[in-house]
């Protein structure tokens, strides 16, 4: 399971193209006639108020898409080359939609269609019956599941709504669908909460979220404003604003490139009209590029308006809700992002970067002390008491790894003293003093800053080593 604090297979195959060397230019090939996938708003109607959603702002009526629409968007997603289908709202919930199963069921039997992905707060998912929950699990790619926190309170304070014992569940129940039918269906979990990410992750109530069938943990305290929509005091205590770029030339350089939710997929409404943004907002003109009713979807994906609006990033015209969102994402990064280096014409970006992730903490970590176990060292401390490592200690390390850890190491003298897990907090001359024969970088992101600083344990003959390393032979000091 992957755990990431602020992120079956298709039945028909995948469109096979020639991978180019230049990744950001095969992936910009494929962008210059059409997206890498859709999203579909079925409906723009949700059972929930999140206070970092704007669904509660939204001035536009709430209704749900006719089946004709929706055949006619099919229709032309598939002269492009079909692919990926998102049935994630902009806002609004798709379980509520009374045409799920009849849409699902267009999707699932249409040939030029690899995929069907969409998020949910999984209120709605006991209308169901147990059939057609059978149905929508199996048929399914990806379903992301949405959801305030670990209990009953932080649930209630993030979604408006008092629904945490009927999501959970509605998550028990997926889970089990996909054990007991054997299913590759891919379930995210996506935690948005107001508290520090370690402290989420080191919750004991976080145990039951960990189940086999669940493929990754995302969670998330800082949020974007919806293009201005959502203000710091929508929020509760311990849960952020992206703070926005207060200088109008610094914004508009950071903005110099297309944001990445443009180079992906375009975001067809309930009604048909078609906003280049899926993420943020659908409320303002200046980001609708085109109405899917009266026009084709390639002549909008290549349309004025769209190429009009991307021309504008890093200008003075750059649209009011660009300038002020906080939900900006460099483009070219985006398409260089080594997770998507496996991408090819038919695939959920999405699941893709899931699939090509690094190895979540506590993989990475028991790799490597199985490998000091098997040389017979067992005394190992971490270094780093930081979320790498809490969350490595509370996602599962079997108990026979977890008791090879004597001790934490870390810098911070307010830390020592202090536990995590059970395993005291110490500086290295303690750590030193205690005889540990090896010291694991607990880190993904810190190992050339650790292993400086880690010059006097490996001045004492501590051996020092990197998780995700394996030792072998009588040696495991990686450096």
């Amino acid at each position: 399971m992957i755990e990431t604090s602020n992120s079956p297979p298709g039945a028909h195959g995948h469109t096979s193209l020639p991978v180019l060397d230049d990744q950001r230019a095969y992936l910009a090939s494929i962008l210059e006639s059409r997206p890498l996938y859709i999203g579909i708003e079925t409906t723009n109607i949700c059972n929930a108020k999140c206070v970092f959603c704007a669904y509660p702002k939204m001035s536009r009526p709430k209704s749900v898409m006719d089946m004709d629409l929706f055949h006619k968007i099919i229709g032309d997603y598939a002269e492009m080359g079909g692919g990926a289908v998102s049935l994630t709202p902009i806002v609004g919930d798709a379980l509520i939609d009374p045409h799920i199963l009849e849409r699902i069921r267009v999707l699932h039997d249409h040939p030029d269609i690899t995929g069907i992905g969409l998020t949910t707060n999984a209120i709605a998912w006991s209308r169901f019956s147990k059939d057609e929950q059978r149905f929508i699990v199996t048929s399914l790619e990806g379903i992301s599941i949405s959801l305030g926190g670990p209990d009953t309170e932080s649930y209630a304070r993030m979604y408006g709504v008092e629904r945490f014992d009927r999501v959970v569940a509605s998550i028990e129940s997926i889970c089990d669908m996909k054990a007991s039918e054997g299913l590759d269906t891919n379930i995210t979990l996506a935690f948005r909460v107001d508290r520090p990410l370690d402290a989420l992750f080191s919750d004991p109530r976080m145990s039951q979220f960990r189940r086999p069938e669940i493929n990754a943990i995302d969670s998330m305290n800082r949020f974007s404003n919806w293009g201005g929509m959502i203000a710091p005091g929508d929020l509760p205590k311990g849960a952020y604003l992206i703070p926005p770029e207060t200088d109008p030339q610094l914004n508009l350089q950071r903005k110099s490139n297309p944001c990445y939710v443009f180079s992906f997929a375009p975001e067809i409404t309930v009604t048909g009209v078609v906003s280049a943004c899926g993420c943020m907002n659908a409320e303002v003109e200046e980001l609708i590029i085109g109405d899917i009713r009266k026009d084709h979807l390639r002549d909008i994906w290549n349309g004025p308006a769209f190429r009009k609006l991307k021309s504008n990033f890093g200008t003075n015209r750059l649209c009011d809700t660009c300038v002020q969102c906080t939900h900006y994402y460099d483009s070219e990064d985006f398409l260089g992002d080594p997770a998507l280096r496996h991408f090819k014409v038919g695939d959920n970006p999405w699941l893709v970067m899931q699939r090509d992730a690094p190895e979540p903490a506590h993989k990475l970590l028991a790799t490597t002390l199985d490998s000091i176990a098997r040389m017979g060292q067992q005394r190992v401390a971490l270094y780093g008491a930081g979320a790498f490592t809490r969350k490595a200690m509370t996602a599962g390390l079997p108990r026979s790894t977890l008791d090879q850890i004597v001790a934490i190491v870390d810098d911070n003298p307010e830390m020592l003293g202090g536990l995590v897990q059970g395993k005291p907090i110490v500086s290295q001359k303690q750590a030193i003093a205690m005889g540990i024969d090896v010291v694991v970088l607990s880190t993904d992101q810190y190992v050339d800053a650790l292993m400086r600083k880690s010059q006097p344990l490996r001045s004492c003959g501590v051996t020092i080593v990197v998780a995700g390393e394996r030792c072998e032979g009588d040696s495991c000091d990686v450096f």
